[in-house]
């Protein structure tokens, strides 16, 4: 059972980000959906990476690795470190290559599809 102060802290990240949401949505500048999609092509590497890292793990894959940590110790945390830093190495290499032909995902490299 959650606790007062528990509830309270849940109760304010949710707000939060309710509010930076809300915010962005009617102050913010409006984009058209491909800029949306691509971020406006104005990413740096790092963003870039995470985004791919968060696109490629699962919730549950994330949930069953603290499960699996727990269980049997903690040596599986060197997997999610390789995959960060996989990803820094992805986005510096493979995105300026891929960049300048306009390219969404890698599916459209066969096809020479433009956004």
């Amino acid at each position: 059972m959650l606790g007062i102060l528990d509830i309270i802290l849940l109760a304010a990240s949710l707000l939060v980000t309710l509010a930076i949401g809300v915010y962005h949505g009617v102050k913010g500048r409006k984009a058209t959906p491909a800029e949306y999609m691509l971020g406006g092509r104005a990413m740096s590497p790092l963003p870039l990476a995470m985004s791919m890292m968060v696109g490629t793990i699962s919730p549950i894959t994330i949930m069953g690795n603290i499960g699996e940590m727990y269980a049997y110790g903690t040596q599986l945390w060197i997997m999610d470190v390789g995959l960060a830093l996989g990803m820094v190495v992805v986005a510096e290499m493979f995105i300026p290559i891929f960049y300048p032909m306009h390219m969404v995902s890698l599916y459209q490299v066969g096809r020479r599809e433009r956004w």
